[in-house]
């Protein structure tokens, strides 16, 4: 199962982007930051309600859980959808290719997982890829504070996975999952009812940009977010964060449906970037295989 909730990370995070960008054109950021979050807790509890409604988080678990909810949630939801109409659907994407980076430093203190040589090879590959990329992009004249903003998404991302690694696994993912996004959605609340209206002189359609909302929520922060904290239980942060490397390749295909300005030199180094993805994955599985042998003594 981790490999569909691998390519179902992927496929759902790809069109996060442009769900954003649709959204903003009506909607406030907040306010598409807030209703995320909260159609998304909504539907993990109601799916953790039927399944058990047991609680098993105790006051051992309060203060990692509250730095995934502020570090994984309630930050990147909320300046992401300022961050998509200022910088592009592309560019902030690409942004989420730095978390297997940030992912794999931070894990060596914290999780005293030292990565193999290939797995290395694999991250710095596809981190000079996505350097080809923001370069080609910061061409088009991206502010630096807006960068330094989108560069802010991928650390607590990141952040957040090694610390779900290391003191929530006994927790289920999907109660993980309803605790974090109902702690995001009540941070996020009170700042979507300050939040201005939308203007009525809005270029996109009401309906389309609550329908964009809706799937942001539902499904792009409900369930993969259910998905992707499986996959960090069972596999560890940096298989599931690799999915983060994919993301960009779809995030920049779209932006380019969408007639947003896509390079050649983009479609190289996301060509690598896909090969770096495949190296990595080959190697966690031939580490998992060679862990699984049995040792025999002489």
């Amino acid at each position: 199962m981790a490999y569909f909730h691998f390519i179902a990370c992927v496929l759902i995070w790809s069109t996060s982007f442009v769900l954003m960008k649709k959204a903003v054109l009506v909607f406030e950021p907040l306010s598409v930051a807030a209703w995320r979050v909260v159609l998304g807790a909504a539907v993990v509890l109601t799916a953790w309600w039927w399944q058990s409604g047991r609680w098993t988080v105790d006051r051992r678990n309060l203060a990692p859980v509250l730095l995934v909810i502020v570090l994984g949630s309630a930050w990147p939801f909320a300046i992401q959808p300022y961050l998509v109409g200022r910088v592009g659907s592309g560019l902030l994407g690409m942004s989420v290719g730095l978390v297997p980076l940030v992912t794999l430093v931070i894990s060596i203190p914290i999780l005293d997982s030292l990565p193999t040589r290939l797995q290395i090879l694999g991250v710095l590959g596809a981190l000079a890829a996505l350097a080809m990329l923001l370069f080609d992009r910061l061409r088009l004249d991206v502010a630096a504070v807006d960068l330094l903003l989108v560069t802010s998404v991928p650390i607590g991302y990141a952040t957040a996975n090694v610390v779900v690694r290391r003191w929530l696994c006994s927790i289920p993912a999907l109660e993980l999952t309803a605790c974090c996004l109902s702690g995001a959605g009540l941070m996020l609340a009170p700042t979507w009812l300050r939040s201005p209206p939308a203007p009525s002189d809005t270029n996109g359609s009401w309906l389309q940009a609550s329908l964009c909302v809706a799937l942001l929520g539902i499904v792009g922060t409900g369930l993969a977010q259910v998905f992707f904290n499986r996959m960090i239980q069972e596999r560890g942060p940096l298989f599931a964060s690799m999915a983060n490397n994919l993301v960009p390749v779809g995030a920049v295909l779209i932006a380019w449906w969408d007639m947003e300005r896509v390079t050649g030199l983009q479609l190289i180094a996301l060509l690598i970037v896909v090969a770096m993805v495949a190296l990595v994955q080959w190697e966690d599985r031939r580490q998992r295989r060679r862990s699984m042998v049995p040792r025999t003594s002489d």
